[in-house]
């Protein structure tokens, strides 16, 4: 359980949250903050402040009465670079905990390779607004979709995917991570390789190329393809407090003390 800046348990974190869990009902009262969208401000969005601060550092820090920012006196937040399809998801995913419920009839309709690129800009957005849990629904949705689309044999040109992480993403992110590991296990790299590696950066080439050397030296352990998308866990790519992971509950953590202890029983028995 966490605790948000009004001393109140939380059923969820500013790095977790459980698909389809709507927020905590602390969170949906009290004032509304207006967001506007797009370069000519022309898309407006009315939303909790209270859910807002909550989730997202950057909404913390420019709402925060403290700092006396023009966006808390004015109670509004605009964002020229921001696409509206996105901060559209945004909006949806903050009340129901859901990224894409909006979208559900296209990737039932096959349109699955679209909403791959969607989530990976709707992640780069929580990166940018230092919304972690955003972060984590939006690799959750790019593996279902990818997973969907290359089961589905209509497959995905790795160039975009490349180029849009190489250009949008710092090299320790976890969504270029998530890719570089993506691409690297479930396409064929010598094909065509010439066309979807020109102009990349030196960078994120040494990293594909050190993923693939992972991957020689694993000798190809993996499960099929299809079963092998399915069964990762995704946790690796999450972003997440320090120790902390997906997995972390009160029972590992009783479990890591007896083992750290009856460890350092053996070491004093030794002496």
């Amino acid at each position: 359980m966490a605790s948000d800046n009004y001393g109140i348990a939380l059923p969820q974190s500013k790095y977790w949250r459980p698909v389809g869990c709507p927020p905590h009902e602390s969170l949906v009262k009290g004032s509304h903050t207006t967001i506007r969208i797009g370069q000519d401000l022309d898309h407006s969005f009315f939303i909790h402040t209270k859910l807002l601060t909550f989730h997202s550092d950057y909404f913390r820090g420019c709402l925060n009465p403290n700092n006396a920012f023009k966006e808390f006196t004015e109670n509004r937040v605009d964002l020229h670079d921001e696409d509206p399809e996105i901060f559209e998801l945004v909006n949806q995913w903050l009340y129901t905990g859901m990224v894409w419920s909006a979208t559900r009839e296209n990737c039932v309709e096959r349109k699955w390779k679209g909403f791959v690129f969607t989530a990976m800009r709707l992640w780069v957005f929580g990166d940018k607004r230092g919304m972690p849990a955003l972060q984590n629904a939006a690799i959750g949705v790019f593996h279902w979709c990818y997973w969907k689309t290359w089961s589905s044999l209509d497959g995905i040109d790795p160039a975009p995917m490349l180029r849009y992480v190489d250009e949008n993403t710092m090299e320790s992110s976890k969504l270029r991570g998530f890719v570089l590991e993506i691409v690297t296990n479930t396409m064929m790299v010598g094909t065509k390789a010439d066309e979807w590696l020109d102009g990349l950066s030196a960078a994120i080439l040494y990293e594909l190329i050190r993923v693939l050397d992972r991957l020689a030296e694993e000798g190809g352990k993996h499960k099929p393809k299809d079963q092998w998308l399915a069964s990762l866990d995704l946790c690796k790519w999450h972003v997440h407090a320090k120790d902390e992971t997906c997995h972390s509950s009160k029972g590992n953590e009783e479990k890591k003390k007896t083992e750290e202890k009856s460890s350092n029983g053996g070491r004093e028995r030794r002496r």
